[in-house]
């Protein structure tokens, strides 16, 4: 029993990573069942034993790459290291996930340029959930920076959070759109750590990652 329950959730797996290519390249309306069942090398019955129905699939290929994310970052909040750090622990996490997830990265082109925003009004809603309280999560943490001495005293907290969700935005729409300057991952991650230096009362400060 054990050994099916493990086939069955490879699968899943499998046809969970050929479907999110597949939705990544030719959008959600142009991709079909059929053609993800052959790429996975499984029949369409196994598609409808794991999924109801392509928006199903589409879902949870959407859920799993935002949940995967939202669980790396989870788990630094949770960590007992100063504000600052922290800060700079999740900034280095977002961008190590997106140039070192493959996956993610097809995740993120398919939300962003293969979607109506019309038709999936809940996994809009979903990511704008999303984004609106990592921003309100770092705003906490330049507050509680700035009253431990990390962060120069008078900065614009909510200000500097919704900085570091621009920049965010910047580097993953920049892959993309100009790929010449913006394959780089330390350069992304120098980003970062140039505003938060600017900021903080010992540029040295949080630094270890």
């Amino acid at each position: 029993m054990r050994r099916t329950r493990e086939d069955a959730e490879k699968t899943r797996v499998q046809i969970l990573d050929e479907a999110i290519d597949i939705f990544s390249r030719k959008g959600y309306s142009d991709t079909t069942l059929d053609e993800v069942a052959q790429r996975a090398g499984v029949t369409k019955g196994a598609i409808y034993w794991h999924f109801e129905d392509k928006l199903d699939l589409f879902r949870q290929v959407s859920r799993r790459e935002s949940s995967g994310l939202g669980s790396l970052l989870d788990h630094i909040y949770e960590e007992d290291i100063s504000p600052l750090r922290k800060i700079r622990k999740l900034t280095g996490t977002v961008v190590n996930n997106f140039y070192d997830n493959t996956r993610f990265r097809k995740f993120i082109e398919l939300t962003w340029y293969r979607l109506s925003n019309e038709r999936f009004e809940e996994e809009m809603r979903l990511k704008a959930d999303f984004v609106s309280g990592f921003i309100g999560k770092l705003e906490v943490l330049f507050t509680q920076a700035i009253k431990l001495g990390e962060i120069k005293d008078g900065t614009d907290c909510e200000l500097a959070a919704f900085h570091v969700a621009s920049l965010i935005n910047g580097v993953y729409r920049l892959y993309f759109v100009d790929p010449a300057h913006s394959h780089s991952k330390q350069k992304a991650r120098r980003l970062f750590d140039n505003y938060l230096d600017s900021i903080a009362e010992d540029p040295r400060s949080g630094q270890k990652r």
